[in-house]
């Protein structure tokens, strides 16, 4: 970074509100990185679902993936046509847990998504589950539990919602992971944990703790996304009269 560019971004860290103009491409995502982190992650409103999405790209390309998070609307089209998109409200709980838990330095968005209440963290904590290889649980109590928290059981598991018991194994589609869970017991210790491919029911990838959420939505009325946030959270944004209007419509 050229001393120009660094004294510019000096005193955007020092300002409570800065602008700034002329950025085109990956310069707006490359200058948010060359900023400070902070304990609470920075969220970054692009003026649409394709622009937040580039961004989304651009900021995991420079930072790595784990450290982005994306807030998608739960609607396909909009909100106003009703029609809920599982895949996205997965993504939606998943960004809420990683917020949470402090592993993101960015959350990316747009207005229509912003415009969607979200789970309370109580209701999130309220409706989760954690499993961790090496303890034990009741796995009587642990059914218990899905069905209570809206779980299906199936066969096999094909969406969020669903769980299946077989033998040992106790396969989890929740709404927190893309992928469903694979819970491997010896007597009622957990082995194993791992993800798996839904059509391949091959592993992905091994874990020694996970937290397995439900679709909290139908527990809890929501609240603002800024409010779900640290009020400290510093906020990217393309064009605020833009992004307001598009909340308000």
């Amino acid at each position: 970074m050229t001393p120009a560019r660094s004294k510019a971004v000096a005193s955007m860290c020092r300002s409570r509100r800065s602008t700034a103009y002329g950025l085109a491409g990956s310069a707006v995502a490359m200058l948010l990185t060359s900023l400070p982190a902070r304990k609470e992650p920075m969220l970054v409103i692009g003026d649409s679902q394709d622009d937040a999405g580039y961004l989304y790209f651009d900021l995991c390309r420079l930072v790595g993936e784990p450290a982005v998070g994306m807030l998608p609307s739960g609607y396909k089209r909009d909100i106003k046509y009703g029609q809920a998109d599982e895949p996205s409200r997965v993504l939606r709980t998943e960004t809420l847990n990683r917020i949470a838990s402090g592993s993101l330095r960015f959350i990316v968005s747009y207005p229509e998504a912003l415009s969607e209440l979200v789970a309370s963290r109580k209701s999130i904590a309220d409706h989760t589950i954690k499993f961790v290889k090496g303890s034990t649980a009741d796995r009587e109590q642990v059914e218990q539990w899905l069905r209570e928290n809206g779980f299906k059981e199936e066969d096999y598991v094909y969406e969020p919602g669903h769980y299946a018991v077989r033998g040992s194994i106790l396969d989890i589609f929740g709404y927190s992971n893309e992928l469903p869970y694979r819970i491997d017991f010896f007597g009622d210790e957990i082995d194993s944990i791992r993800t798996f491919n839904v059509e391949t029911q091959l592993s992905e990838q091994r874990f020694d703790e996970i937290a397995i959420t439900s679709s909290v939505s139908q527990y809890s009325r929501g609240e603002s996304l800024l409010d779900y946030i640290e009020p400290s959270t510093t906020i990217a944004i393309r064009d605020l009269s833009l992004t307001v209007s598009r909340i308000r419509a």
